[in-house]
């Protein structure tokens, strides 16, 4: 059932409904919790409704717990320019780089999110 919540997340995300693909996400999450990829998907979603606030939490839950994923750290990175953090963006956009000077291509897959 999260799977299928996260697939209906996803088809309302591509169709531009990010409410309805937070919803999803989050019917996800309620299911599996720990699921990081539910919980990027939601902060992404979040990022598109210019909440930035509750998409900082999902980054926090995630890299609080896998201080290396990039999507996370990406859309943290985000959120706090967004939100005038700019002593925290800073030091996440050197953690991103740290993690990705070797695989250009996966910055570019995450920019391309942004």
């Amino acid at each position: 059932r999260n799977m299928e919540q996260k697939k209906l997340g996803n088809v309302a995300f591509r169709a531009g409904n990010f409410q309805l693909a937070v919803e999803n996400y989050s019917s996800a999450i309620e299911q599996d919790p720990e699921n990081f990829a539910f919980r990027t998907n939601r902060a992404l979603a979040l990022i598109k409704m210019n909440r930035y606030s509750k998409a900082l939490d999902d980054c926090n839950f995630v890299l609080e717990r896998d201080e290396t994923n990039k999507k996370a750290l990406g859309h943290y990175v985000t959120c706090s320019k967004a939100l005038g953090k700019r002593g925290q963006a800073s030091e996440a956009d050197e953690k991103f780089a740290e993690f990705h000077r070797s695989d250009f291509s996966s910055v570019v897959n995450v920019l391309k999110t942004w």
